[in-house]
């Protein structure tokens, strides 16, 4: 039997929350987390998976279940990974959402994580991502994906703007 750690996301309270857990049925918890049966943390939210990694015991999956949980910076960069590459073509990853979906998702985890650390790679990273995502802005559905867009294109703007009137740039 396969055993599964697993990261999902979602847009609550105008912020990026995550959620790392351990299953040997991925399709069956997902579903109990979206119907607010699943753990205490991830009730009434509509939770999206972007990672799964499978382990041949439950021990082991349990060990990097907790790893996970416990290291912020290796969850964002499964999130970043998991994103990195750059296709005109996007396809659709399941019945459920289209790959961009996870490109505005992260790019706000971007704009956010910046606002909160001032940190510059977090700006190069969101750069990137809205790159890709305007390139494939005609597949972005009008529901709270495009809301994040918005959010996303929007917030890069501000900070650009600010940083080059912080650096007395004209």
């Amino acid at each position: 039997m396969k055993h599964f750690v697993y990261l999902i996301i979602c847009f609550y309270n105008k912020r990026l929350i995550s959620y790392v857990g351990y299953t040997n049925d991925i399709k069956k918890r997902l579903k109990l987390h979206n119907s607010s049966k699943g753990a205490k943390f991830t009730r009434g939210r509509k939770w999206k998976i972007i990672y799964k990694k499978s382990y041949n015991s439950k021990s082991e999956a349990m060990k990097n279940e907790y790893l996970l949980k416990k290291n912020k910076k290796k969850r964002f960069e499964i999130k970043k990974r998991i994103f990195s590459f750059y296709n005109q073509e996007i396809k659709e990853a399941s019945n459920d959402y289209k790959i961009i979906d996870n490109y505005i998702l992260l790019a706000s985890i971007c704009v956010l994580e910046y606002k909160k650390t001032k940190n510059l790679k977090y700006i190069n990273v969101l750069l990137k991502l809205n790159d890709t995502i305007c390139s494939q802005i005609n597949i972005i559905s009008e529901n709270n994906t495009s809301f994040l867009c918005f959010f996303a294109l929007k917030s890069e703007l501000d900070y650009i703007l600010d940083l080059i009137k912080k650096n007395g740039i004209n």
